[in-house]
């Protein structure tokens, strides 16, 4: 009997530990990457739309576990590429709490990054990375400003939508269009 159970033991911690090291699904109010803009959401949250643009960025004010979070998503082509989010940066510690809370036993790591201002005062900018299933997702203490902090999803997809505007902004069309074929 006690071989029976350190056996359903030792298999249940193997499996508690293949679970803890995968990783987590990115989503923000049931959206992940790749979901099609509905109309709905367009409707609420999309206030400018450019007819013949491609990108389509959409604003959502909410609260993330008691933080008051500035959602901001970036569209592509009606498809969901990435999200930044905007906070203020006191509520550091209780947004990446919620987090940690949301991803449970995922893997992150915690950066310490040195801030020079130009009168030589040093501040330390704390930073929380989770690797998701679509890329990375980051929480920033400290954002453009000492006020507001700063979250956003390094996805894929979004890296390929930034290299293909430096392409077209730096090489022209020949350049893009050879960028696709070969991405």
């Amino acid at each position: 009997m006690i071989l029976k159970n350190l056996l359903y033991l030792s298999v249940f911690l193997i499996f508690t530990n293949v679970n803890a090291s995968e990783k987590p699904v990115f989503d923000i109010n049931g959206l992940k990457i790749g979901d099609k803009l509905t109309e709905e959401f367009s409707e609420q949250y999309c206030p400018i739309k450019k007819n013949a643009s491609k990108e389509i960025e959409c604003k959502r004010d909410q609260a993330i576990n008691g933080v008051p979070v500035s959602v901001l998503y970036l569209f592509y082509d009606d498809s969901l590429i990435t999200v930044s989010l905007s906070f203020e940066s006191k509520l550091f510690a209780k947004l990446v709490s919620a987090y940690r809370n949301k991803y449970l036993d995922s893997p992150f790591e915690q950066i310490e990054e040195p801030i020079f201002l130009g009168n030589g005062v040093e501040y330390t900018n704390k930073k929380v990375l989770w690797s998701t299933t679509v890329g990375d997702f980051v929480i920033e203490k400290y954002g453009h400003n000492f006020i507001e902090g700063y979250a956003h999803l390094n996805s894929d997809k979004y890296s390929k939508y930034t290299k293909k505007k430096v392409n077209q902004r730096s090489g022209g069309k020949l350049i893009s269009l050879f960028s696709e074929f070969f991405d």
